[in-house]
Order: structure tokens, then sequence, then C-alpha cells
């Protein structure tokens, strides 16, 4: 080829060489850009792949979550009624030996009452026939008293 004459044929030259680097690194570039997108497929593909695996794994752990929560709950569920069935037994047994207790110191008053009024009227006998009487008397309702509670029960 001939050496450019004059300065313009030089730049044009010049110009010429670097719109066909240019056009290399496009070229380039494209493939690159090809290969890149290739990649990313690929990479969306697996990425695809693992979160349908991990929502099931989620899926599974939320599930098993689900399980050992209901178990808790029926479990604390249950020893909390236990625990209030006890304490509302013994609040009733509490309440019921007060009751007794009230009851039976007045009946036993009242029978002990009773039972000097009957001792003042009647002759004297033997002052142990008494008081054998009077404990046989005062253990008979006692015992009627207490068998009355149990059976009301």
């Amino acid at each position: 080829m001939n050496e450019p004459s004059t300065a313009r044929e030089a730049l044009i030259i010049e110009a010429i060489g670097q719109v066909a680097a240019l056009l290399d690194r496009v070229d380039r570039t494209a493939s690159a850009l090809d290969s890149a997108s290739d990649a990313a497929t690929r990479s969306c593909a697996e990425l695809a792949a693992q979160v349908a695996a991990m929502e099931a794994r989620v899926a599974q752990l939320v599930q098993h979550a689900q399980v050992q929560a209901v178990r808790h709950i029926a479990r604390h569920t249950h020893e909390m009624a236990r625990s209030q069935g006890e304490a509302q037994a013994q609040a009733m047994a509490d309440a019921a030996r007060l009751a007794f207790r009230t009851e039976m110191a007045s009946a036993f008053h009242r029978l002990t009452q009773a039972l000097d009024l009957c001792r003042q009227r009647v002759t004297p006998l033997s002052a142990n026939w008494w008081s054998h009487l009077l404990t046989a008397v005062s253990a008979s309702a006692a015992t009627w008293m207490l068998a009355a509670l149990v059976l009301a029960r």
C-alpha cells in the first residue's frame, strides 16, 4: 500500500484502524456477554432447584414446630388442669374440715350440756357409769358425724 500523502488520509487510516479495533472489542464483548448470560441462566436454574428443596425443608420444619407446640400446650394444659383439680379438692377438704369442726364443736357442746342436765336430774347410780355413758354417747355421735361427712363426699 502507498504511504498516505496527506495528513487527512493519515487521520482517516488511523480512524479506520481504531474502528476495526473497536469492532474486535465489541465482538469479544458480545461473546463474553453470551457466556455470562448462559452462566446466569444456569445459576437461575440451580437456584430454582435449591429454592424448591428449601421450601420443602421449611414446610417440614414448620410442621414439626407445630406438632411440638401442640404437644407443649397439651402437656402444660394437662398439668394445669391436674394442679387446679388438686387445689380445688384440697380447698374443698379444708372447707369440709372447718365445717365439720364447727358443727361438731357445737353438737358436742349441746350434747355435753344435755348430758350434764340429765346427770343432774337423775339420781347418781355410779360416777363411773355416767362417765362411761358420756364417753360412749360422744364417741357414737362423733362416729355418726364422721360417717355422714365421708358419705356426703
